[in-house]
Formats: structure tokens, sequence, C-alpha cells
């Protein structure tokens, strides 16, 4: 065999070679980004569902309470409840948010300083105008909950 052959030769397998590993970098880049993707829907999309969930079931709590007119009752656990709410928020904000989570998230916050407001009121000063504002806030609240909800089925 000539020099020629066997330079030949061994170009043949360098370059098969370096096929191969290009093949498994590219790969292993491919599978990462899956990797992360997975991670992403979990954080951002199950996570803040469960956030979400958590939120309506301490203003659903809240609601039952304004319902059954104990308000004395609420007021005792109002600041773990609204500290609740309010530390649920925050790790919701955390998650990637799309431009319509944002909006509906800033309406959802608004309304649920608003409620607090009124139930700060109520406390000091019960009417059942109050009440009527109350059941009204916690009807726009339900519907932000409802939209994110929505948002992360689709997103």
């Amino acid at each position: 065999m000539s020099i020629y052959n066997k330079v030949k030769s061994i170009l043949g397998v360098l370059i098969i070679f370096i096929i191969i590993i290009t093949t498994n970098l590219v790969d292993k880049n491919n599978f990462n980004r899956v990797k992360q993707t997975v991670v992403n829907i979990y954080q951002d999309r199950l996570i803040a569902n469960n956030i979400i969930f958590e939120i309506s079931k301490n203003i659903h709590l809240k609601e039952k309470e304004v319902l059954l007119n104990n308000s004395a009752r609420l007021s005792s656990k109002d600041d773990i409840i609204n500290s609740s709410i309010e530390n649920l928020i925050f790790d919701f904000e955390q998650t990637k948010l799309t431009i319509e989570e944002a909006k509906t998230l800033t309406n959802l916050k608004d309304n649920i300083k608003l409620l607090f407001d009124l139930e700060n009121k109520n406390i000091e000063n019960p009417s059942h105008d109050l009440k009527s504002k109350m059941m009204m806030k916690f009807s726009e609240i339900d519907k932000n909950l409802i939209k994110l909800s929505k948002i992360q089925k689709f997103k």
C-alpha cells in the first residue's frame, strides 16, 4: 500500500470520527434543550397552576366567611390568609409570565388590594353596602383566577 492510500484511509477514518463526535454533540445539545423545556413547563405552568388553585382556596374561604356574616371570625384569620395570598402572588410573579398573564395578574393584584381595603372597612364598620362591594370583588377575583388558569392550559 502506498503512502497516498494510507493517508487517504487515515483521512477517511478521521472524517468519520469527526462526524460521529459532531453528531453526539448535537444530540447532547438537543437533549439538554428538551430537558430544559420540560423543567420550564413544570416550573412555569404546573407550579403556576397550583399557585392559582391555592389563591382560589384562600379567596373562597374569605368569601364563605363574608357570606356567613362571620366578620369577627374572619378578622382573626385575616392576617394569615392575606399574608398567604400575598406570598402566593409573589411566587406566581417569579414564574415566566406571558404578556396576557402579566396584565391579568396586575388586575388580580388590584382587585385583591381593593378587597383587603373593603374588608378592613367592613371590620371597622360593617354594612350591607360593603358586603355587596366585597361580593363583587370576589366575583372579579374569580374571573381573574379563571383567566390565569386557562392561560396555563393553553400556553
